[in-house]
């Protein structure tokens, strides 16, 4: 801040009589170029300001004969200064005929191979030398920053392209992988249905074939005991008790007969669906195995597809990347 401040005297009047920064007195004082460098870092617009004659740092620094090294510090700080006039209309190179050097003595003596030593050197080709130096130098790094933009630019979005497509991938292949979970929980539903009708097909049976064994042996009892009854009605025919007793097992022969036809039949019901289900329950469970090895297969190939896509995509965006870099290179 104190690099800002401007130092100024009036007269009695009030009227200005001159008016400087802290620059500009270290340069008409030709102070050390460290100081010169300390100000400008300070505040950089001291080389763009105008003391009370109109006059920049760079002005003063022709007139008071100050070093190359300084006035190379504020052209490169300022270089259109060099084409600034003052109240006058004086542009700097016409506030000096000339500019010491002062510095390394490789500094030195490349001065004087430039110029002779007799003569000097003349500041007006030094300082436009330097000035289209320094104009270089600034479009080199202009044109640097701006490719390094385009190129970060260009980096990044295809860095959201490439971000966007394995998103849409990723929810792709994650609704397939729904759809099949989906489809897989729906198939051992039903497997699970017809697993329990089944169970209750061969619970039936296994009551029917009870059942049907117990007539067996209630049938084969009647009909020991109506083979008995006839050759005890054979042997007594006269007793018409005997007779009664025949009829009355006869009836009985006949029902049961009856029950163990229908008991048959529902038996043969039974077996019917009993292999009906057993054969539905073999195409489910053919269906869900060939639904299954058809999912496996199917994510395999989108995985396939998706780490193929990926990697072709990466290698593009590498190559991208090298050509855009190559052109950045070019154009430096």
């Amino acid at each position: 801040e104190q690099a800002g401040t401007w130092v100024l005297r009036k007269e009695l009047n009030g009227k200005l009589r001159w008016r400087l920064l802290p620059l500009h007195a270290a340069v008409m004082f030709r102070c050390p170029l460290k100081l010169v460098e300390l100000l400008l870092a300070d505040f950089p617009l001291g080389a763009q300001s105008k003391d009370d004659q109109g006059m920049l740092p760079l002005h003063l620094a022709f007139r008071n004969e100050s070093s190359w090294e300084t006035i190379e510090e504020l052209m490169t700080a300022f270089p259109q200064a060099i084409f600034v006039c003052d109240r006058k209309g004086r542009t700097p190179l016409d506030c000096g005929s000339r500019v010491h050097v002062s510095g390394n003595a490789s500094q030195k003596s490349q001065a004087s191979s430039q110029y002779p030593q007799n003569q000097g050197f003349k500041s007006v080709c030094s300082v436009l030398d330097l000035y289209a130096q320094i104009t270089e130098s600034d479009v080199r790094k202009s044109a640097q920053e701006e490719s390094r933009s385009m190129v970060e630019a260009t980096i990044a979005q295809l860095q959201d392209t490439q971000y966007d497509k394995v998103k849409n991938l990723k929810k792709e292949f994650k609704d397939s992988q729904d759809e099949s979970q989906a489809r897989i929980e729906k198939l051992e539903e039903e497997n699970q249905k017809l697993s329990d009708s089944i169970q209750s097909q061969e619970l039936d049976l296994s009551v029917a074939r009870t059942t049907e064994k117990q007539l067996t042996d209630k049938l084969r009892e009647m009909t020991i005991a109506l083979k008995q009854s006839n050759e005890t009605i054979k042997a007594k025919q006269n007793d018409r008790k005997m007779d009664d007793t025949s009829i009355v097992l006869k009836n009985m022969m006949e029902k049961l007969l009856i029950q163990q036809k229908q008991y048959e039949r529902q038996f043969e019901n039974l077996m019917t669906n009993y292999e009906t289900l057993l054969e539905e329950r073999r195409k489910i469970q053919s269906i869900f195995i060939e639904a299954s090895e058809q999912q496996i297969v199917h994510e395999k190939e989108v995985l396939n597809d998706a780490q193929k896509f990926l990697e072709d995509q990466q290698k593009k965006l590498n190559q991208d990347i090298l050509g855009i870099l190559g052109d950045e290179k070019k154009t430096d």
